[in-house]
């Protein structure tokens, strides 16, 4: 009976931990796509590409 507790107890543990590195993996991940996001960000709007060649006659 004392191997059946410390396979369940194990098992939980297990369990456990595997959860935390999901939760890590996916704040990774997270992290990564908003700096992706970040660095697809223009740094000149459309706006001032624009007014640009507005001015030139």
């Amino acid at each position: 009976m004392r191997s059946y507790i410390d396979v369940v107890i194990l098992t939980g543990s297990l369990y456990l931990g595997f959860r935390e590195l999901l939760a890590m993996h996916q704040r990774w991940l997270q992290e990564e796509y908003s700096r992706d996001i970040q660095c697809l960000k223009p740094e000149s709007t459309d706006e001032k590409i624009g007014s640009k060649f507005d001015d030139d006659p």
